[in-house]
């Protein structure tokens, strides 16, 4: 009932409703005007017949802590987090730019503006990290941007505590979205920080070639490519970029960068190849040779390719019960 009161020009709580800007399994998400600060946000709300359902509430609530949490400008900023109308809900920033999938399907993405963009949510993950937060539902839809050229991640509904054994919602269910998936969170397995760099390989393969590199009729047949299938060639124009793509979504997590500042450096020295091909300052093949050579683990790791570095959890802020 509440969907169908919630319309534009209608007042919801302290917010007067612009319009829908989405609607997902456990909420839906509106542009509203603050009556009081009289400034845009995003409102996210939790429509009332949801409130009987304890998963769905965890999630909301878990999302607002993780994000409130973070101080990145890579990152989505909550503003307030209340109830009303027997609905919980909570402010953040209003991306007016749209979301990285309306990016891609306009197809005027060059590997420049690409490798930016990931940079950028590279960067901002590396964040969420460091304080202990895998996000696992990383996808361009959850790629907003405030500005044409800031983005800034959002949707931590899925998200897991570095050191937790937590790996499912339920019994037999992988948490995720299917095309985004690491290969060990489609197998239900717990997973690490790699996970999401995994995860923005494959956002980074499809802003290059327009599609996502694995895809099937069934949730099931595209978890299986994840295990199972090679990478697919990028088109002859973008081999260049085949070995970041790689390394990136490496099957096993000890063979992906090992951290997002690793990453971030990797695409530093890419910016710089692409700058220097571009200027003829390099040649074809001295340009290939040398994105291998950005892409290489370092010479002490290389022997323990398809290991797991050890990560420590975050430090406890009180004993457990």
């Amino acid at each position: 009932m509440i969907r169908q009161l919630i319309q534009a020009g209608s007042k919801f709580g302290n917010y007067q409703i612009v319009r829908q800007l989405g609607a997902g399994g456990m909420s839906d998400v509106y542009e509203a005007l603050d009556l009081t600060l009289e400034r845009h946000v995003a409102l996210k709300i939790m429509p009332p017949d949801f409130s009987t359902d304890d998963e769905r509430i965890r999630r909301f609530r878990k999302e607002v802590l993780a994000v409130a949490a973070l101080d990145h400008p890579g990152i989505v900023t909550i503003f307030e987090v209340n109830r009303a109308e027997g609905c919980d809900y909570y402010s953040m920033t209003l991306a007016r730019h749209g979301n990285l999938k309306q990016l891609i399907h306009k197809g005027s993405l060059t590997p420049q503006r690409s490798l930016t963009v990931i940079r950028a949510i590279a960067d901002a993950l590396g964040h969420a990290h460091e304080h202990g937060i895998v996000h696992r539902d990383i996808k361009p839809e959850n790629i907003l941007f405030t500005r044409p050229d800031h983005p800034v991640l959002a949707d931590f509904g899925i998200v897991k505590r570095i050191g937790s054994e937590t790996k499912i919602t339920a019994a037999g269910t992988s948490v995720g979205t299917p095309c985004y998936m690491s290969p060990e969170q489609a197998q239900a397995l717990n997973v690490d920080l790699r996970s999401d760099i995994y995860s923005l390989g494959v956002v980074l393969y499809e802003m290059l070639s327009g599609k996502v590199p694995f895809d099937a009729r069934t949730s099931i047949g595209i978890a299986l490519s994840h295990v199972n299938d090679p990478i697919p060639r990028l088109p002859g124009e973008l081999a260049l970029m085949q070995p970041l793509v790689e390394r990136m979504m490496a099957k096993q997590p000890g063979d992906r960068f090992r951290n997002a500042a690793t990453l971030v450096a990797a695409i530093d020295g890419y910016l710089d190849l692409l700058a220097d091909e571009a200027s003829g300052r390099v040649s074809a093949p001295a340009a290939a040779k040398r994105a291998v050579g950005l892409t290489a683990p370092p010479p002490a790791r290389a022997a323990e390719a398809g290991s797991a570095p050890p990560i420590r959890p975050p430090k406890p802020t009180r004993p457990p019960p």
